[in-house]
């Protein structure tokens, strides 16, 4: 007996739901872990630079940018440790 949905259709969508909600709970975290450093309109900005030129290369001040600021971040968080 198979344990297959007769409807492999059916069981496609659930596999993208599933996929969408876990990705769409990911970025929700990555946006929160950016807000509370501080870092999250370097993130727009890089993200926007991207977009634009299509090419993160042609990006490198941006990339620079964020990882200053995430770096900053992590120093001030091993600070209060």
């Amino acid at each position: 007996m198979s344990t297959q949905p007769k409807n492999s259709k059916t069981s496609q969508n659930l596999t993208t739901n599933l996929a969408e909600t876990t990705n769409s709970e990911e970025i929700d975290l990555v946006e929160k872990s950016l807000r509370a450093n501080g870092c999250w309109e370097t993130h727009v900005n890089l993200s926007e630079c991207v977009a634009d030129k299509r090419d993160w290369r042609a990006c490198q001040s941006e990339v620079k940018l964020l990882q200053d600021c995430m770096k900053k971040a992590n120093e001030k968080r091993n600070l209060k440790k």
